[in-house]
């Protein structure tokens, strides 16, 4: 049987993608920075108040109250964690990885957790029935194939040959299920 060395989930070679991969970790690096920035800026801000309140040295505190600085520190703070979060979803919106095969995830999330439900106890002739109902090993083996087929198209034999395995175990296990036409 032969074994998938990599799948990639984008063109690596693209030079959309290229950039659109450097814009989200731009983007995340920024989001996790911003913070800490923030306080940076609100720390400086703080010790000009201090250094002018002994030596008046800077004259643009002179009408700073306390209360001035913390709304300063409230809407930088605040400002910060607005620009973290649009950040944050701006690089997963346009990162091109972002919603390869995700929902395969959540699928095996899910059957993780139907797994544990017997091995706890529940009904497992009800889960082979939902199983069987669900189409979900008929899905697997359509998947399977329709991956093996874009790789031959590209040329790339050996991910080809591994899913073209992967596809034949999918449907045996359809059809044991009770899946004739799969």
């Amino acid at each position: 049987m032969t074994e998938i060395n990599s799948i990639s989930a984008a063109p690596a070679g693209s030079r959309g993608t290229k950039a659109r991969r450097l814009s989200a970790r731009i983007a995340w690096e920024t989001s996790e920075r911003v913070t800490g920035l923030a306080f940076g800026v609100f720390l400086l801000a703080f010790v000009g108040g201090v250094v002018n309140k002994y030596s008046g040295a800077l004259p643009v505190y002179d009408d700073v109250t306390g209360t001035d600085m913390g709304i300063f520190f409230l809407a930088l703070w605040g400002g910060a964690k607005v620009l973290e979060a649009l950040a944050d979803e701006f690089a997963e919106w346009i990162n091109p990885d972002a919603r390869d095969g995700d929902l395969l995830f959540a699928v095996a999330a899910q059957i993780e957790q139907v797994t544990s439900d017997v091995r706890q106890g529940a009904d497992y002739d009800d889960v082979r029935l939902a199983l069987q109902s669900s189409n979900l090993t008929p899905g697997l083996y359509a998947l399977a194939t329709v991956l093996r087929d874009e790789y031959a198209r590209e040329g790339e034999m050996e991910e080809a040959s591994a899913l073209s395995d992967t596809a034949a175990l999918a449907r045996a296990v359809a059809i044991s299920l009770g899946h004739r036409d799969a």
